[in-house]
């Protein structure tokens, strides 16, 4: 019982030498000389915080309308405040797999080196994602909305100047315009601002630019 005693004892007195297991930089410190520390307990903090910043991580929440577009080894581009002007470059390391319910987002990793020690932990950055065209849907001004028994409609004129409703689906509402998931084409000509009382197959004439 004696040795046990010792040994704890011992134990707790190495303790006062603290060894991090990789080399870094302290980022936090939570204690001062005569603070008292205290372990085992739900109200217990780090003494210190080692942060690797050789090989940082960024995490985006993707929203879920583009989570398709997630494919292994994509490159993303992103600015910090910090280095106006400048870009950085990152790989994609994992991904959640899986849509938070609590935000419709899907969670992303993106790795990349730091060796320079520009990037700091705990930044904030914008990133930019490499869709491709249309992944966005087709903008039409907010103007050009119909609401009729159909649904969310926009008129459209054929190659004839004849006019053709057709039902979109509103995939985000920028306030002033929209961003329109389906329902037509780039190559649409699109009414802005259509009369209440206009019906699929009126012949209409295009005005003067």
């Amino acid at each position: 019982a004696a040795r046990a005693s010792l040994y704890s004892v011992s134990s707790q007195e190495n303790f006062r030498r603290l060894i991090a297991p990789f080399d870094g930089v302290v980022t936090s410190r939570n204690v001062d000389n005569g603070s008292l520390v205290t372990i085992g307990t739900p109200t217990s903090t780090p003494l210190f915080t080692v942060s690797d910043q050789t090989k940082l991580r960024v995490y985006v929440r993707v929203p879920q309308n583009y989570a398709s577009y997630i494919t292994p080894g994509m490159e993303v581009t992103f600015s910090v405040p910090q280095h106006p002007g400048r870009v950085f470059h990152a790989r994609l390391v994992a991904s959640a797999g899986a849509v938070a319910s609590s935000t419709g987002t899907v969670l992303v990793q993106f790795g990349l080196d730091n060796t320079d020690n520009a990037l700091q932990p705990g930044a904030y950055a914008e990133v930019k994602f490499p869709l491709p065209a249309g992944a966005n849907g087709i903008r039409v001004p907010a103007t050009a909305l119909m609401f009729r028994d159909e649904g969310m409609q926009v008129a459209t004129v054929d190659a004839t100047n004849h006019v053709k409703l057709k039902t979109v689906n509103i995939a985000r509402d920028m306030g002033a315009s929209v961003d329109v998931g389906g329902g037509i084409s780039p190559k649409d000509r699109i009414i802005d601002n259509p009369a209440d009382a206009l019906r699929d197959g009126d012949e209409v004439k295009i005005a003067n630019q």
